[in-house]
């Protein structure tokens, strides 16, 4: 639903001097108000915090899970630097 159509609240933010700046000339170049900025900036910054607190949660789940594999971190790096000589590994088990 459009922000315009949801209720709304103010929210003040103290920021740097140069960040003020640089929001205001942004909101120039763009044509579009430093609040309309500052708004999608927060959205963007809330959906990745999102997607990356699911992602943690997903990976932390699948590691906990009986059926999960490691592989011991020398042999990664073992394989790693094998990539690209002329002795390249398969990938570790």
């Amino acid at each position: 639903m459009p922000y315009a159509l949801q209720a709304v609240a103010n929210f003040n933010v103290k920021m740097p001097l140069k960040m003020k700046g640089q929001l205001e000339d942004l909101s120039h170049s763009l044509g579009k108000s430093k609040s309309f900025i500052a708004l999608e900036a927060i959205q963007n910054y809330l959906l990745l915090q999102s997607y990356h607190q699911r992602a943690i949660k997903n990976a932390v789940k699948k590691a906990d899970s009986p059926d999960a594999k490691f592989i011991e971190h020398k042999k990664i790096m073992k394989w790693l630097k094998s990539w690209g000589t002329d002795a390249e590994l398969e990938p570790p088990e």
